[in-house]
């Protein structure tokens, strides 16, 4: 792997352009260039407006080479976690205390995805999560939710956690294969 640090996106961008522009069309080659979700559009322009085409060139933002390299089976989207944490606090219900009534309404699920998303991008699994005396209730209510999550996604790739250990694994397989270019480009921070 090759990293080139350059002063701003735009030089970057000049580099990249002069490395693709001598890409020739070949079904056996792979190159990917990821960009940020928002700079997709632009870059697609940018690189396929050149006149080549898109047959060995291809512009992706981590998302989409997600979605391109994993099994729908294996993958749950956003709005699927979202649904199923829904699910999961109208299963336990009866259980919550702090939040047996406020589970059902608007908005209690995205919150509690937004919650958990960070719980496990900070690596703290549910019985790692201890209450004090003044937040027992509202930390237990999480917990149960929590690992009824962890019990139901078992084995699937979901949130930015998933997405990050099923890229890995792609990445990882590929130092196997030749012919695949892939150039990482505008992340401030990766």
């Amino acid at each position: 792997m090759k990293t080139l640090n350059f002063p701003n996106y735009i030089s970057a961008t000049d580099y990249l352009l002069q490395i693709t522009s001598s890409v020739e069309e070949n079904p056996d080659v792979e190159h990917v260039i990821i960009v940020p979700e928002v700079y997709t559009l632009e870059y697609e322009k940018l690189v396929y407006g050149r006149g080549k085409g898109s047959f060995s060139l291809q512009v992706k933002s981590f998302n989409r080479l997600f979605s391109a390299y994993c099994y729908e089976s294996d993958v749950i989207s956003k709005s699927g976690a979202i649904l199923l944490i829904k699910k999961i606090a109208y299963d336990v219900s009866e259980q919550l205390t702090c939040f047996k009534n406020s589970y059902a309404k608007s908005g209690f699920a995205q919150k509690m995805y937004e919650t958990i998303s960070r719980l496990r991008d900070q690596k703290i699994n549910p019985d790692d999560m201890r209450a004090e005396s003044l937040k027992k209730n509202k930390i237990n209510d999480v917990k149960l939710i929590y690992q009824e999550y962890v019990s139901r996604t078992q084995d699937k790739y979901v949130d930015t956690t998933g997405k990050k250990d099923k890229l890995a694994e792609y990445f990882d397989a590929l130092k196997e294969k030749q012919n695949k270019y892939y150039y990482v480009l505008n992340f401030d921070v990766l």
